[in-house]
């Protein structure tokens, strides 16, 4: 099945890198074409590979930011989950 991700993987290629790669728009856009379930081999690469990503400091400056602005027990209930 094709995505139409052909115009979105252009432009993100396009784009000067600094080294920074958001999971989530990787995963979203990480394959041109979804493989069907009988080939999940590239689905697995790809979910392996976006596992390997390096967190960018920026983005644990933007966690650390909202755990503060959420921190108040009166307005906000937070937990923290870890994944496997």
């Amino acid at each position: 099945m094709n995505l139409g991700r052909d115009r979105i993987n252009e432009i993100h290629r396009s784009l000067p890198s600094r080294g920074e790669i958001h999971p989530g728009l990787r995963l979203a856009h990480g394959l041109s074409e979804w493989p069907s379930s009988a080939n999940a081999e590239a689905k697995h690469r790809l979910i392996h590979a976006v596992a390997e990503i390096e967190v960018p400091a920026f983005y644990q400056k933007a966690l650390l930011r909202w755990q503060r602005l959420t921190s108040n027990a009166d307005r906000f209930c937070g937990f923290t989950l870890n994944t496997v």
